[in-house]
């Protein structure tokens, strides 16, 4: 069980790698771009890496200093995604 919890950070770390809690530019100069995302869909991107829990995704973006919005009557992560040299 503890592995399973740890692969479940490792996963998340990754995905983080190139996304903050917080406006700001990378060292090129661009801003951050903004993506709303639900904890659902986090989990749903995720899914075919590693089943997660959304309290697992819930609790790991609290920890990290991301906030919730409202955003067409639900709420949402603000999430700050760098630009990056492609298009996924």
């Amino acid at each position: 069980m503890l592995q399973d919890v740890k692969n479940q950070i490792r996963l998340l770390d990754s995905y983080f790698e190139n996304r903050h809690n917080s406006e700001g530019k990378d060292s090129h100069g661009r801003s951050y771009i903004l993506e709303r995302k639900t904890t659902l869909d986090i989990v749903d991107e995720l899914n075919d890496m590693l089943e997660l829990p959304q309290k697992t995704v819930f609790d790991y973006l609290y920890k990290k200093g991301y906030r919730l919005g409202a955003q067409g009557g639900c709420l949402k992560w603000k999430i700050y995604r760098e630009v990056g040299d492609t298009i996924e």
